[in-house]
């Protein structure tokens, strides 16, 4: 496996810098800031928060799956 760059993106949100490791894929990089600073400038970014699987998972089902899955499942 070919050992490449990782690319960073940085932006400020909140009066803060932030760093974003996106990957190998510089072109990627770009797209991803591109759309971070259209978020930020429209308003609508809103920063993720770390929470634990279990939350994501019953949040999932609330959300998404209980909506969109058959109910016979």
């Amino acid at each position: 496996m070919k050992r490449g760059e990782v690319y960073y993106i940085v932006y400020r949100f909140g009066g803060k810098q932030k760093w974003e490791r996106i990957g190998l894929d510089r072109r990627k990089a770009e797209e991803v800031l591109v759309e971070r600073m259209n978020l930020i400038n429209k308003g609508a970014y809103r920063e993720p928060k770390r929470i634990s699987f279990a939350t994501f998972a019953d949040k999932w089902v609330e959300d998404y799956a209980s909506v969109t899955l058959p109910h016979s499942l």
